[in-house]
């Protein structure tokens, strides 16, 4: 598990729980967005960009319910790997589920801001 893993997000962060804390949500809030949105928070302890991923994409990815991804989420038992492909710019986030996976490609935060 991840620190903060499961927990929800402040109110002031959105609608969701923590993946990893202050660094990358499930958002609940916008299923209409794509799949990971950056957000530049007015403070952050890391200073850095936080991701935003949309829980409703992830779920439909993993052929779960929401409701069910939170839960595994909380529980510990959603796998989140992430790693920077430095050649390409890209981030991938790769969800697991039991035998179940979803990878997210995305560009770099530093390259964009705003919906990937």
């Amino acid at each position: 598990m991840h620190a903060g893993q499961g927990r929800p997000v402040p109110p002031s962060v959105g609608k969701g729980a923590w993946l990893i804390e202050n660094q990358v949500f499930l958002n609940v809030d916008e299923p209409g967005k794509g799949p990971v949105t950056y957000e530049i928070p007015r403070v952050a302890p890391t200073g850095s960009p936080r991701l935003s991923v949309s829980a409703h994409q992830v779920a439909c990815h993993l052929g779960v319910d929401v409701a069910q991804l939170l839960e595994a989420n909380a529980s510990g038992s959603l796998g989140l790997l992430h790693e920077f492909d430095e050649s390409h710019r890209r981030l991938i986030l790769r969800f697991t589920l039991g035998r179940l996976r979803y990878d997210v490609v995305t560009r770099s935060p530093d390259d964009f801001s705003g919906t990937v």
